[in-house]
């Protein structure tokens, strides 16, 4: 009856059925309390129970009778780990080992426990040992490879779990770990292989779903990540981060007003700096200034030194012409990096300093970089920027229309709004500009044949024999013009024309505005002109753009050789 009543137990035990399992062991030992098979089991179940104490006095009395068992060792070290009792865990284990040398279990169970205490290289001797004596171990070989990622060994451990996996396909954890090196390692499109490899074993787990949007995302597949963020957010409402996630993707996509949704639904559940910066920027994008720096006050709140935010919140503070508070948070961020010529270069204009020659090449290069992508709606609704129409206007009639025989040079060609007008001019076209991303823009437009990431002076450097160059609204972030029209005179060719536009200013020769732009004086450009021998062929006042409801002046003006 006894030996019946004990595999029953057993089978339930191994079916899961902790409780009955439980119940029937009690029972087998009522009937003969030296049983040691059913001593060991009821530790057993209550351990998985979560009652380590009653589980340890258990295996205990079954180690009493048995001191021998190396089983019974191991099934202590394993409740004194659950425990954090790892030093104890760990002379359980190597009692266990003592006395059954082949015990890989054992060694696998002595490494975890010295990766937990930090002791790698006694983990390492002892997980290629439980390895070795047990080769097709999954476990031994998955654990093993969590120890070479601690130590930066990511390709060896790449191997290790590819292994776990060829040994036991249903190992999640060995996928998602595969995933999670993958991720790290930057190669998000084999991250997003393994990733589906757990998702195909585990379909329901939020987690997951979760996962594999963030390789998704990562990988610039915008929608994908969408769609499995919001499978996430289905099986799991309270997922912790999930709406950031979703956010961040929508922005990525360009959907800022769902994207500025999910940002303000994570900031209900969970607030983050980064919800509050993210959503000031996206009012930033709306021009609602007000409630844009109410979002990064709250974020600068939480972290006083928050440059991002700092950097924001002055940008909006100098949009709606508050000087004093946009210095002191551009102040703000020189604190958290000194000499930086960027911000050195903005509060030389905000706080009316001698003027430096001209803006620092990365300043250009940022500043455009994060225009790039509503800058031809910006311009052409917001601010009624017309001034490659009026350039246009202005060449043509130097043109014999309708030839296609110029060779024309774009300087600061943006995302092309030049181009698009000059193109039916030119046997050759090309476009030089500082920031990567608008030349992305005005490239997805095939107006030029050539486009060049360079600054002006390298352009004029390296080109000849133009029969138009253009500088439309360029000269807004260059002061000191004198260098620039002696490399433009050597890179026209016989009669070739320049043509130009400056935003205007009665001080000479220049002056770096509060907008954190050069305006030139008419004396300034007419001695350049006279210093190099351009023949003058229009030098006309007009509007450049309307800012904050005013028109901005400037010159418009046409050179020949």
């Amino acid at each position: 009856m006894t030996n019946k009543l004990l595999e029953r137990a057993i089978q339930q035990h191994q079916q899961g059925s902790l409780k009955n399992a439980l119940e029937n062991y009690h029972k087998v030992l009522e009937d003969d309390p030296k049983q040691t098979a059913a001593l060991h089991g009821a530790g057993i179940a209550l351990s998985q129970l979560g009652r380590n104490d009653e589980a340890l006095h258990y295996i205990d009395r079954a180690l009493l009778l048995e001191p021998q068992n190396a089983t019974f060792q191991n099934s202590r070290g394993n409740i004194l780990s659950q425990h954090g009792k790892l030093v104890e865990a760990t002379i359980a284990y190597d009692q266990a080992i003592q006395l059954q040398p082949d015990h890989a279990t054992a060694y696998n169970n002595i490494a975890n426990c010295f990766f937990r205490q930090k002791k790698f290289d006694n983990a390492k001797k002892a997980y290629q040992k439980a390895i070795a004596l047990k080769p097709h171990f999954a476990n031994a070989h998955f654990n093993y490879a969590r120890l070479l990622i601690e130590l930066e060994n990511y390709h060896q451990a790449i191997a290790e779990l590819k292994r776990t996996v060829a040994m036991s396909s249903h190992h999640s954890a060995a996928f998602s770990q595969l995933a999670h090196v993958y991720m790290y390692l930057g190669d998000f499109s084999k991250a997003i292989t393994y990733y589906e490899k757990r998702l195909a074993l585990e379909p329901e787990n939020a987690d997951a779903q979760y996962d594999c949007g963030l390789a998704h995302l990562k990988d610039n597949q915008f929608q994908k990540a969408i769609d499995y963020f919001t499978n996430a957010l289905l099986l799991n409402p309270e997922h912790p981060d999930c709406h950031y996630s979703l956010a961040t993707a929508y922005l990525q996509r360009g959907d800022h007003k769902e994207a500025l949704l999910h940002y303000l639904r994570q900031l209900e559940k969970k607030p983050q700096i980064e919800c509050y910066y993210n959503v000031g920027v996206l009012h930033m994008y709306q021009e609602r200034h007000r409630e844009a720096i109410d979002y990064f006050k709250q974020a600068l709140t939480l972290d006083p030194n928050y440059r991002e935010a700092h950097l924001n919140i002055a940008a909006v503070y100098l949009k709606i012409n508050q000087i004093k508070q946009a210095i002191e948070h551009y102040e703000s961020t020189l604190v958290l990096k000194p000499n930086d010529s960027e911000i050195e270069h903005i509060l030389t204009a905000l706080q009316k300093k001698e003027a430096p020659p001209r803006a620092p090449d990365s300043y250009v290069r940022h500043l455009f970089d994060e225009y790039a992508t509503y800058y031809d709606q910006h311009l052409t609704l917001h601010l009624q920027y017309q001034v490659p129409q009026k350039l246009y206007q202005a060449v043509e009639t130097e043109w014999n229309g309708g030839k296609a025989e110029w060779r024309i040079l774009d300087l600061g060609c943006g995302t092309g709004l030049c181009g698009e007008l000059f193109k039916p001019m030119a046997k050759e076209l090309i476009g030089i500009d500082v920031s990567e991303k608008m030349l992305i823009t005005a490239g997805n437009k095939n107006i030029y044949d050539k486009l060049e990431n360079q600054t002006l002076q390298e352009a004029l450097n390296n080109h000849q024999g133009f029969n138009l160059i253009l500088a439309g609204d360029v000269f807004t972030y260059i002061g000191e013009l004198d260098d620039i029209f002696e490399k433009v005179k050597k890179a026209l060719a016989a009669k070739g024309l320049f043509a130009l536009t400056v935003e205007k200013t009665h001080q000479f020769p220049y002056e770096l505005l509060q907008t954190i732009r050069y305006a030139h004086s008419k004396k300034y450009i007419i001695a350049l002109i006279k210093r190099n021998n351009f023949k003058l062929l229009r030098f006309d006042n007009i509007v450049l753009r309307n800012q904050k409801g005013k028109a901005i002046e400037g010159y418009l003006v046409l050179l020949g050789l």
